[in-house]
């Protein structure tokens, strides 16, 4: 683990600086603001269905062993996976954090992951990626006769079946009734 007093030195020696007024602890994450004034900022949007994955990533190359990785949600920043000397968070198993790349995979999408994505690669320099992620269910329309052309063709194909059948069947008998008055009249 990553103690506060180690957190805060290397935070500082990579000109970032702490912005938590709490009291620090012996482990744990700090949130974390840029002074460097070599910062990159890129826009992502993804759009998905529930129950695919996403992979939010930074389009950079292999990362060093001494770059920091932090992938946050919404407003209030909530941490979903810190990786940093070692040291791997997750918030949860749906999280997949590549320390190569830095790149986010979340597994299993739902609605409820509809939202903005921030991930920081800490080293010196600043870069970050914003990612708007949208999950969207698929409705599907319901099959009705009006929709769907197969069924159509059998809403239409069995009554004008029966319709001919009985006309035929109508044909047939009015023959036989014709041919049975010519031979009486014989």
């Amino acid at each position: 683990m990553i103690t506060a007093a180690r957190s805060h030195s290397v935070l500082h020696a990579a000109g970032v600086t702490t912005t938590s007024n709490q009291p620090q602890k012996a482990s744990g994450f700090c949130m974390i603001k840029v002074t460097a004034a070599a910062a990159e900022n890129s826009q992502q949007f993804e759009k998905r269905k529930p129950g695919e994955n996403v992979a939010l990533n930074f389009g950079v190359g292999q990362l060093k062993l001494t770059d920091w990785i932090v992938w946050s949600r919404g407003s209030k920043q909530d941490v979903l996976a810190h990786y940093s000397d070692g040291d791997l968070f997750r918030a949860s198993e749906r999280f997949q954090l590549d320390t190569d790349t830095g790149s986010l995979t979340i597994r299993n999408l739902s609605v409820n992951d509809t939202g903005s994505y921030q991930g920081q690669i800490i080293n010196g320099n600043m870069t970050r990626r914003n990612v708007t992620l949208t999950v969207e269910e698929i409705i599907s329309s319901p099959v009705t006769a009006e929709t769907s052309p197969g069924r159509t063709h059998w809403v239409v194909a069995v009554p004008l079946s029966v319709l001919v059948l009985l006309s035929v069947g109508l044909l047939c008998i009015r023959r036989k009734e014709l041919l049975w008055l010519q031979q009486e009249n014989i």
